[in-house]
Parts: C-alpha cells; structure tokens; sequence
C-alpha cells in the first residue's frame, strides 16, 4: 500500500484531498437537509402539541406536577445520612474520649 505524509502524520495515499471534494449540488442539497430540520412544517410541531390519548393527558399532568417522588428520594437519603453522623458522633465518637 503506497502512503503518502499528511498534516496528521502517515495517511493511506487514497485519502487525498481529491478524493474528499464535495460538489457544488451536494453541497446546496446539506444545505436544504438542515434548512428542512430547523424550520419543522406546522403538521409535525401540531402533532407534538396536540394530546388526544386519555394516558398522554395524564402523563402531562405528572410531569406538570414536578419530580416529588425524586424530591421525596433525595431528602430521605439526606436525612439517613445525617442520622448516622449524629449516631457516629453521639455514640462512638464522644465516649471514646481524648486521644493522648
């Protein structure tokens, strides 16, 4: 395989340059690929808008209310945590005294 030296060190001699050249109709159809993407028709930004399933109103509604069960996780866990440093210094750490 011939190589040949790139900017980045050894590269097969097919990744020349040439070889990676986008045309002027390739280029203009990225382009209207992404215009496509960045602008969304009305049908599909009214079809993620619209709720006619009776479980997809529900689900609305839970997430509208906030993540209290997460909430709820996060103040037992901190509130466990601090339980054992209270438990630690009340039973182990005062009753062993000075060290010395």
């Amino acid at each position: 395989m011939q190589e040949i030296l790139g900017h980045d060190g050894i590269l097969p001699a097919s990744w020349t340059e040439e070889s990676h050249a986008i045309s002027p109709d390739e280029e203009q159809m990225e382009l209207t690929a992404s215009d496509e993407f960045a602008t969304p028709s009305d049908e599909r930004t009214q079809s993620l808008t619209s709720v006619d399933d009776p479980d997809d109103v529900r689900i609305a509604q839970i997430v509208a209310s906030g993540p209290r069960g997460a909430l709820a996780v996060a103040g037992l866990s901190v509130a466990f945590v601090v339980a054992l440093w209270v438990a630690f210094y009340l039973f182990i750490f005062l009753p062993r005294g000075t060290i010395g």
